[in-house]
C-alpha cells in the first residue's frame, strides 16, 4: 500500500507467489486499500508468507517502532 500523489488516493498492491506486482487498484482510505490486500493475500493462499495488515475492530494498528540504541 502506498499513498499515490497523482490521483491523491492509496494504491493497493501485493506481490504474488511468483514476486509478480499485482496491482489491486485505488481507493479513497488507507483503511479500504489494507482490507483489498489482506483479502488478495488470503486469496493467493499466501498468508503464512506474506505479510497482512493488522486491523483490530475496523482500526489500523500502526507499526511499532524499533527502540533506539
Amino acid at each position: 500500500m502506498s499513498w499515490e500523489n497523482k490521483s491523491r488516493r492509496w494504491k493497493a498492491n501485493y506481490n504474488d507467489a511468483d514476486g509478480k506486482n499485482r496491482h489491486l487498484g485505488l481507493y479513497d482510505t488507507q483503511e479500504a486499500a489494507a482490507h483489498a490486500v489482506n483479502a488478495a493475500i488470503r486469496r493467493a493462499g499466501l498468508e503464512g508468507r506474506r505479510k497482512t495488515n493488522p486491523v483490530v475492530d475496523g482500526q489500523l494498528v500502526p507499526r511499532a517502532l524499533k527502540a533506539r540504541g
